[in-house]
């Protein structure tokens, strides 16, 4: 077996609902199960740690924290706490620095020990007052990092930058000044890299290379493979793929943001932490199986059909292309596409867990009524090809289609 990610676990960081205290609790339970060892408290939908992150936790949230952090400890999960003030801190002002740094001691007072401060997401310049004592955003915030990591001592800090993959450098890590400039972080505060893109289709070691050489630290990836928050009628159910041992040599931790949908999660988290314990003994297509024979071992078919569709954010199964293929060449009888459609609403009722059903019914409804209205606006002799682009047009604007991405594979 190769060398395992030191940190191998989940991030609660996407744009959505955020888990309940009691799925949170389960979660721990599976990590554990699939010895996974890491846990980031970083949701978009908590205002206290992102749009209000100066005000304090009540005492109500603080008792939720600390149970957190105490069915954490008992699973063997690092429970990382993390606070996004990056859209409004001054970077000058004490009274800023000071709420930010008596924040993480309110979490660090209850028994948490392992902190995140990110700066992702956010507009990549100072305001006027920090402009006169700081160069660049760079600059600012490596000094902050130093001293939250300072008045944090002997706590873990994890950080993550605003430039966190390739693409927000320009494709040109070696040469980014921002990345230059954080790299004087304290050498112990690993950072955060989602790799070429945000939503990245392959991550190697040579892909994140150069960033770690610039920031001059290991990295923690942030892998967005299986999220969602920017599609919201798609949702991936494949394994994890595209990830090779190399990235090891870079990298010491793994750690995977997904979706508010923590049934659908389960799936392709146990895929990941397979390659996150493995990584050269990696096979998506075996992990996968296992998978999905482990979660639901009755509907595994139906669940396999199912992928096809929900594969993964640049990958659909080999019958769904053909499928596409034929709709555009409007080629689909009514007889096979209602074939098709019995066969997707046959693997909801196929899913025995009632919470992966819930939330698996949502995504095959949505694909099932696409395909309906598609069924009926391809048939030449029902409405011309003219009124479908119009119809199509329409309906992509206004929500986006769930079969939208893969008809596009076949144009």
């Amino acid at each position: 077996m190769a060398e395992s990610f030191l940190l191998r676990g989940y991030i609660e960081g996407y744009y959505g609902k955020a888990h309940t205290h009691q799925e949170r609790l389960g979660l721990f339970e599976f990590l554990k199960g699939v010895r996974m060892n890491a846990y980031m408290y970083a949701p978009k939908d908590d205002p206290l740690h992102r749009g209000l992150w100066r005000t304090p936790y009540p005492a109500a949230d603080l008792r939720r924290f600390k149970d957190l952090a105490r069915k954490a400890d008992k699973c063997g999960i690092k429970f990382i706490y993390a606070m996004s003030p990056g859209l409004d801190i001054t970077f000058t002002s004490k009274k800023d620095v000071l709420a930010l740094i008596n924040k993480y001691n309110q979490l660090r007072r209850i028994g948490i020990s392992h902190f995140a401060l990110l700066m992702d997401d956010i507009p990549a310049q100072l305001c006027p007052l920090d402009k006169k004592t700081f160069k660049r955003p760079g600059v600012a915030q490596a000094y902050l990092g130093n001293l939250v990591k300072e008045k944090l001592n002997g706590c873990e800090l994890l950080f993550c930058p605003t430039e966190y993959c390739s693409a927000h450098t320009g494709y040109s890590e070696r040469t980014s000044q921002y990345l230059q400039d954080i790299s004087v972080l304290d050498p112990e505060i690993r950072a955060f890299w989602t790799g070429p893109q945000v939503v990245a289709e392959k991550i190697t070691g040579a892909m994140v290379a150069d960033a770690s050489e610039t920031m001059r630290r290991k990295l923690v990836i942030w892998d967005n493979y299986h999220a969602n928050d920017y599609t919201p009628s798609r949702v991936f159910l494949g394994p994890v793929s595209g990830r090779d041992a190399s990235l090891r040599k870079y990298a010491e931790g793994f750690l995977t943001n997904m979706t508010e949908y923590l049934n659908l999660n389960k799936i392709p988290l146990l895929t990941v932490a397979d390659y996150a314990r493995d990584p050269a003994g990696y096979n998506p297509e075996a992990s996968w199986k296992r998978a999905a024979a482990k979660i639901e071992p009755k509907a595994f078919k139906h669940l396999s059909f199912a992928r096809e569709f929900f594969d993964g954010p640049y990958s659909y199964g080999k019958k769904a292309l053909v499928i596409a293929a034929r709709m555009r060449s409007q080629r689909v009888s009514a007889k096979e596409g209602g074939a098709i459609i019995e066969l997707l609403s046959d693997t909801t009722n196929a899913v025995q867990d009632r919470g992966l059903f819930n939330e698996l019914s949502r995504f095959i409804h949505i694909l099932l009524g696409d395909f309906n209205i598609y069924l009926r606006f391809i048939d030449p002799e029902v409405v011309k090809d003219e009124l479908f682009r119009k119809w199509y047009c329409t309906r992509k604007s206004m929500t986006g289609l769930a079969v939208d991405s893969l008809i596009n594979k076949v144009l």
